[in-house]
């Protein structure tokens, strides 16, 4: 377990120097102003929780992109370590537990399949989710006092929740274990458990709601930008979507593939069939109980990953936590075949082969050749640096604030991604009163000769864009245009 952990934080640490990816640049923009303004998290917008945002705001004040991955290869190696944890916790009798969980952990945060070189919302929650998972299997299967590890666990998934709003793997697993609890008669304890746990979790809450409101976020404005943007931007992917999203749904789904994920399924659903539960074992009816909780999970993780709308590679990260929770019940459920006197205690080891064969290569191919940041965003990044005294303010149209972050610039237009722009401000309202108002940018970064993309009209915004703005420099990709006098 420690090598495993020690040697995903190395991993990691491989990947400091590779270029700012645009939600980690994003991401630290937000955080690094996150006070009273005039959007949700001071002056930008963005459709995510303030634990998040509370991350980004230590890396921020620790030094940026270096103090962010060291933190994602911390919570990485975490991770491996919470894995190991609910292998032994969920098959204490089974010793390779402990060591397949953690193996399984350690080979897909470390799969450059799954953006190993890129900090978000899923790593960094991802140890919170496996202690949670953890802590509920103690309750359930624990002889002594289970209430603070369901408190415990209420504030662990609390807490993951608040860093991506759909990660609530634990709140399902304590659902069904309660569940459980009621079938056997056991209605009490079933009740004792969910209001432990909601106690844990409104400890949390509250804490993190408390420090946004402090910082000028409202309860109001969270709800609306993670439950109801979320709605309408699923909404407007569906109607509005390119050949670009289709392209990353089957990219996405190459790389499900490629990662050995989908094998490590059906080889554990081939030994679970074979393998009937372990009379003998520890379980006794919360066998059942764990074996449901890791299918849920694995049917919610399936649809946050379709539902996301974008199809971004990090979205694999997302069945980590009930993969791990299906490999611990396999191994706590499985009855070893008996040979004369002899009697096989092992789980095949075997069946972890693909996913740690395809993390190996993967690291091998990038690894041999580091990613650099596109040569026409690089231009753009030293055209704005070279001319930084004309000013300091600049918008992306639309999408990208890793070029925002690395030349230096703010934006004075609240939205630095491109669906907030579509599904908030598709007619570029917003946009417009900025490119009027006194304090509008010194600069404009576009695609093309056109504010217009998928999802937005942009007839209006282009002529206001050609009033006040002249084009001084242009690439393949990008056209810069600056602000005119007057």
């Amino acid at each position: 377990m420690a090598v495993a952990a020690l040697a995903t934080f190395t991993v990691r640490l491989l990947f400091l120097g590779f270029p700012v990816m645009a939600d980690e640049a994003g991401l630290l923009m937000v955080a690094s102003q996150w006070q009273p303004g005039s959007s949700l998290y001071g002056d930008y917008w963005v459709d995510r929780p303030p634990g998040l945002i509370a991350i980004f705001v230590v890396a921020d004040a620790l030094g940026g992109t270096v103090a962010l991955r060291v933190i994602g290869a911390l919570a990485a190696a975490t991770a491996v370590v919470a894995g190991a944890w609910l292998g032994a916790r969920t098959a204490p009798r089974r010793g390779e537990a402990p060591f397949a969980c953690a193996l399984v952990v350690a080979a897909l945060v470390s799969s450059p399949l799954l953006d190993v070189d890129e900090i978000g919302a899923e790593i960094l929650a991802l140890p919170l989710l496996l202690a949670g998972l953890a802590l509920v299997v103690v309750a359930a299967t624990g002889s002594g006092n289970p209430t603070w590890p369901v408190v415990a666990a209420g504030a662990a998934g609390t807490a993951a929740v608040f860093i991506k709003q759909n990660l609530i793997e634990v709140w399902l697993a304590v659902a069904v274990v309660a569940a459980a609890l009621v079938v056997k008669g056991e209605v009490r304890r079933a009740a004792l458990y969910l209001v432990w746990f909601m106690c844990g979790g409104l400890v949390v809450a509250a804490a993190l709601l408390t420090l946004a409101w402090a910082r000028g976020t409202s309860l109001a404005d969270l709800w609306d930008a993670n439950v109801i943007f979320r709605i309408d931007a699923g909404a407007v992917i569906a109607e509005e979507a390119t050949e670009a999203n289709l392209e990353r749904a089957r990219r996405l789904a190459l790389a499900w593939v490629a990662t050995g994920m989908p094998v490590l399924l059906i080889l554990l659903t081939r030994l679970q069939w074979r393998r009937p539960p372990d009379n003998e074992g520890p379980g006794g009816p919360i066998d059942s109980a764990l074996a449901w909780a890791s299918v849920v999970l694995l049917g919610w993780e399936a649809f946050a990953v379709a539902s996301g709308g974008s199809y971004w590679l990090h979205y694999l990260l997302l069945p980590v936590p009930g993969l791990t929770l299906l490999v611990a019940v396999s191994m706590r459920q499985h009855r070893p075949r008996r040979s004369g006197a002899a009697e096989d205690r092992t789980f095949p080891r075997w069946v972890f082969a693909p996913i740690v064969a395809s993390t190996m290569v993967g690291l091998v191919v990038v690894l041999a050749e580091p990613s650099e940041r596109p040569a026409e965003d690089r231009a753009v990044i030293d055209y704005l640096q070279e001319n930084r005294e004309q000013g300091r303010t600049a918008v992306v149209a639309f999408g990208n604030p890793a070029v925002l972050w690395a030349a230096d610039m703010r934006s004075p237009y609240e939205h630095l991604w491109s669906l907030p722009v579509r599904v908030r401000d598709p007619e570029l309202r917003g946009l417009i009163r900025v490119l009027r108002s006194p304090d509008r940018p010194q600069w404009v970064i576009r695609v093309g000769d056109s504010l217009a993309t998928w999802g937005v009209d942009a007839d209006r915004a282009d002529r206001v864009l050609d009033r006040h703005y002249r084009p001084v420099y242009a690439n393949d990709q990008y056209t810069v245009l600056a602000r005119m006098r007057g």
